[in-house]
C-alpha cells in the first residue's frame, strides 16, 4: 500500500492509495465533490478532519493526491502495466501466478508468506498444475526467456492444396 504525506497550508496530511473497489465506488458517485469526500473519508490516515468544516479546496487536493498514488492517471496506468508485464515473466512472477491460479491465493496472502512457506506453495502449485492441468512446467517457466526464443519452432503457414 502506498502512503503519501501532503503539505497543505502548513498542515501535513497522510493519505493512502485507494483500492480498486474504492475507486469504482467513487466513480459511481454522481457529484464530483461527494466523490472527493468519499475518497478522503476512505483514504485519509491522519489527521482526522471534519469535511463539513475544513477549508474549501483541501478535500479536492487530498482526493487528487489519492488518485495520483492510486495509479489512475494514464501515465501511471501505463507504468503499472509495464511493471506488471515485466514481473509476470520473472521466475517469481510465474510461480506466484501459478499460486494465485492453482492454489487460489491472493497476492496479499503470498506477500505475507515466509520463505519456506512460499517455496512449499510454489512447489505445490507446480505439481498440481502439471498433474491436474497437464501444464508443461519447464515450457511455462521458459516463457519469455532466451531459452524459449531459441527453442520455439516457428509455425508454418498452412499449405494450400
Amino acid at each position: 500500500m502506498k502512503v503519501k504525506h501532503v503539505q497543505i497550508l502548513g498542515s501535513t496530511y497522510t493519505v493512502r492509495e485507494a483500492n480498486k473497489g474504492e475507486l469504482e465506488q467513487a466513480l459511481r458517485i454522481a457529484s464530483s465533490v461527494d466523490a472527493e469526500d468519499y475518497l478522503v473519508r476512505q483514504c485519509l490516515l491522519a489527521p482526522s478532519i471534519n469535511l463539513d468544516t475544513v477549508y474549501a479546496g483541501i478535500p479536492a487536493r487530498l482526493a487528487e493526491e489519492i488518485l495520483e498514488i492510486s495509479g489512475t492517471g494514464e501515465d501511471a496506468n501505463t507504468a503499472l502495466q509495464q511493471a506488471a508485464d515485466a514481473w509476470v515473466l520473472t521466475p517469481a512472477g510465474k510461480l506466484e501466478t501459478l499460486m494465485m491460479g492453482v492454489l487460489h491465493l491472493s497476492p496479499e496472502q503470498i506477500k505475507a508468506m515466509y520463505s519456506e512457506d512460499w517455496h512449499r506453495a510454489a512447489a505445490a502449485a507446480q505439481l498440481l498444475a502439471s498433474t491436474l492441468y497437464n501444464l508443461p512446467i519447464q515450457e511455462y517457466m521458459d516463457l519469455g526467456t532466451e531459452r524459449e526464443k531459441r527453442t520455439r519452432i516457428p509455425k508454418m503457414p498452412p499449405v494450400a492444396r
